[in-house]
């Protein structure tokens, strides 16, 4: 038994309203707003005390997406085993890893002061800080590598 014409116009009319209402509930992730949600470096000046780090930097842009920043360290030494070189490549040595929560991390909007101890008093040493956003998917932001002396 075939559907009368009135009958097949309803199923269709009815699928068509379906289909419709399907796609109008479709939704897709949210995408960052790359001008809007990421920062990036604006300077650091780098100190010596004793035997710490004390970095202090400038971001630019939305700071309040930092979630972290790595501090990269490598000391230097004259062809010594496990230190690098002022003229060789940057090779990270250590790491150390800062949450918005950590003691030795501070901000104020877009300033950040960081204090890293456990340094060999004596030594320089080349560091690189790398901020990485709360959005996973912007790229993280990394200063230029930099060169930091004892104090005499």
């Amino acid at each position: 038994m075939t559907p009368s014409r009135p009958t097949a116009l309803l199923i269709a009319a009815l699928a068509g309203i379906l289909l419709c209402s399907c796609a109008i509930g479709v939704k897709k992730w949210p995408k960052a707003q790359v001008q809007e949600d990421e920062f990036e470096w604006r300077g650091v000046i780098a100190t010596r005390q004793d035997n710490c780090l004390v970095l202090d930097g400038m971001l630019s842009g939305n700071y309040d997406n930092l979630a972290r920043i790595i501090v990269q360290l490598e000391p230097l030494g004259d062809n010594e085993p496990g230190y690098g070189c002022v003229n060789c490549p940057f090779t990270i040595r250590s790491m150390e890893t800062l949450e918005m929560d950590d003691p030795r991390l501070t901000r104020a909007a877009g300033q950040v002061s960081i204090v890293v101890c456990g340094l060999e008093k004596d030594r320089s040493y080349r560091y690189r800080l790398v901020a990485e956003n709360i959005l996973s998917n912007l790229a993280s932001q990394a200063t230029d590598v930099a060169l930091v002396r004892p104090q005499p």
